[in-house]
């Protein structure tokens, strides 16, 4: 529902990527503290209206965050994160005046980032992960209800 209107909108969720950088500042002990980039974008697709016109629901976010790996085997480690930094985020508006409309307005906010994984470790130079992502930024943007954008992430790291 867009705000301060009876109009509904109703999406699906779609894809998304993100690309990062490590850089390992330290060892506390068996432990690892890293210090990362990560810009990831999401496409949560296009929600369609009770009124004519589409929201675009697509977010990309830029964070700087701290990353603490724990391992638990050789080759299996579990690792936290947080941290913050901004992007770039979509919201519905009506608009049209007498014959209305909806459409998305574009705004920068402000991120807060947390969430955790686990890296296998597959020869020294690459990684398969898992993770899990909230960034919680303003209410009712990008396609969500309320602050949180939680993004299920999986794929390669290369160790250089």
């Amino acid at each position: 529902m867009i705000r301060g209107s009876n109009v509904t909108l109703s999406g699906q969720t779609s894809s998304g990527f993100a690309l990062g950088y490590g850089y390992q500042l330290t060892r506390i002990s068996a432990s690892s503290l890293w210090l990362e980039l990560v810009a990831p974008t999401a496409s949560f697709g296009r929600s369609s209206a009770s009124i004519p016109g589409s929201v675009n629901n697509d977010l990309q976010t830029f964070a700087v965050a701290a990353r603490l790996m724990v391992p638990l085997q050789s080759r299996l480690s579990v690792y936290g994160i947080a941290g913050g930094g901004g992007g770039s985020f979509h919201y519905p508006v009506i608009a049209g005046g007498s014959n209305p409309y909806v459409t998305s307005n574009a705004t920068a906010h402000g991120v807060f980032e947390t969430g955790g994984g686990i890296d296998v470790r597959l020869n020294e130079r690459l990684s398969l992960r898992g993770e899990v992502r909230d960034f919680v930024t303003g209410a009712r943007l990008s396609g969500a209800a309320g602050r949180h954008h939680i993004l299920p992430l999986f794929g390669l790291a290369f160790h250089f």
